[in-house]
């Protein structure tokens, strides 16, 4: 996908995706990073043309948000393992239900696209390849994954007002991977590295 000359919402900027996606748009568009400056991630992101101060562990407040946005893409992810309740609210907040209040403020905007990175942890285990087309069941094996399927099922109550793509990578790793982050690939190599 081309894109050139558009104003582009980002959440998820300071993540491993959300850095290399930033660099690569922004030297051709105006990027608006939603982006949390309290966070410990927040100095990462160093491609945004516009930061927005949003919580999506909150309710976002769409009234801070600019017109004239052409492309949504939203990265962010809840990356936490704690079991207590306030966190499973985090989870929701910021895996599903922002992602479908920024949809649904990008519909009633005038917003042309919706790209939202769900996870390949959506799919049942299986031999076979997976693809972003695949009906999966409608059920997770814990509360990240169900509030994954969540946002995306939001997310394709949309469909009919704007384009909106969903993305479902498994266990991305990169530069700048954080290997305090419980998840298995971080598990596997600190296993590794320390014998």
């Amino acid at each position: 996908m081309n894109i050139k000359d558009k104003n582009i919402l980002i959440t998820g900027a300071s993540g491993l995706l959300g850095l290399e996606v930033c660099k690569k748009l922004s030297p051709n568009n105006n990027l608006f990073v939603l982006q949390n400056l309290n966070s410990q991630n927040s100095k990462d992101c160093i491609y945004g043309k516009s930061i927005i101060n949003v919580n999506l562990e909150n309710l976002i407040n769409t009234h801070l948000l600019p017109s004239g946005i052409d492309n949504i893409i939203y990265m962010a992810q809840a990356n936490s393992n704690e079991e207590d309740l306030s966190y499973k609210n985090k989870i929701y907040n910021i895996n599903s239900i922002n992602a479908y209040e920024l949809g649904k403020w990008g519909v009633n905007n005038g917003v042309k696209s919706f790209i939202y990175c769900s996870s390949g942890g959506v799919y049942p285990l299986s031999e076979k390849t997976h693809d972003e087309e695949e009906l999966i069941p409608h059920t997770g094996n814990n509360e990240y994954i169900a509030s994954k399927i969540i946002g995306e099922i939001l997310l394709n109550s949309f469909k009919s007002s704007m384009n909106v793509v969903t993305l479902r990578p498994f266990f991305i790793l990169g530069r700048v991977h954080n290997t305090n982050n419980l998840r298995l690939f971080s598990r596997i190599l600190n296993k590794i590295k320390n014998r």
